[in-house]
C-alpha cells in the first residue's frame, strides 16, 4: 500500500504526459503551425518588437484565438485525479495504521548500494511524521477536483469573449 501511495502520482504523471505528447502531436502533426507577429532576424529581435500592434490601453491582454483542448486531455485530467484520489485515501488508512495503531513500517524496494559487509537498500520508511506528512501533501484534492468537474473556461472566460 505505502508503494502505491508513493509511485500511483509518478504514475498518473507519466500517463498524463504521453497523452498530452501524442494528443498535442494528433492535433499538429507537422510541427509547430503558430503564427509569430511579424519574423524578426536573431539579430534584432526584441521581446515588445512581438507585440507592438497592439493598443496602448491593451494591459497585457492577447486575443489570440484559444485552441481546443487536445486529444486526450479530459482523459489525462480524470486519470491523474483518479490517481490522486486512491493515494489520497490510503493515505489516510496508512495514518490511523501507524499515528494510531504504531505499526511502523519499512519497505524496501531493492539493494543500492552493496559493497562487502556494507548493504544499504533503497527504502520507504513510514513513521507517524512521515504518515502525517503523506496525508497532508496527498490531501491537496481541492484543488485537483473542482477543475476535472466544471469547464473552468465558463467561470473564467478567455479573454476578449463575453460571460455566459
Amino acid at each position: 500500500m505505502i508503494q502505491a501511495i508513493v509511485f500511483l502520482p509518478l504514475v498518473g504523471a507519466v500517463i498524463a504526459g504521453l497523452i498530452s505528447i501524442f494528443g498535442a502531436h494528433a492535433r499538429n502533426p507537422s510541427g509547430d503551425t503558430v503564427e509569430h507577429h511579424g519574423e524578426v532576424s536573431a539579430g534584432d529581435a526584441h521581446a515588445s518588437d512581438a507585440h507592438d500592434d497592439h493598443a496602448v490601453n491593451d494591459h497585457g491582454h492577447d486575443d489570440h484565438a484559444v485552441e481546443p483542448p487536445a486529444a486526450g486531455s479530459r482523459a489525462a485530467e480524470l486519470i491523474t485525479t483518479g490517481l490522486l484520489l486512491v493515494g489520497a485515501a490510503m493515505s489516510w488508512f496508512v495514518l490511523v495504521d501507524v499515528g494510531f495503531m504504531h505499526h511502523d513500517a519499512r519497505i524496501a524496494l531493492f539493494p543500492w548500494i552493496n559493497s562487502g559487509d556494507l548493504q544499504i537498500s533503497w527504502a520507504l520508511r513510514v513513521d507517524t511524521l512521515t504518515a502525517v506528512m503523506l496525508v497532508v501533501v496527498n490531501t491537496d484534492i481541492p484543488t485537483h477536483i473542482p477543475p476535472t468537474i466544471y469547464d473552468p473556461s465558463s467561470v473564467f472566460p478567455p479573454p476578449g469573449s463575453t460571460p455566459p
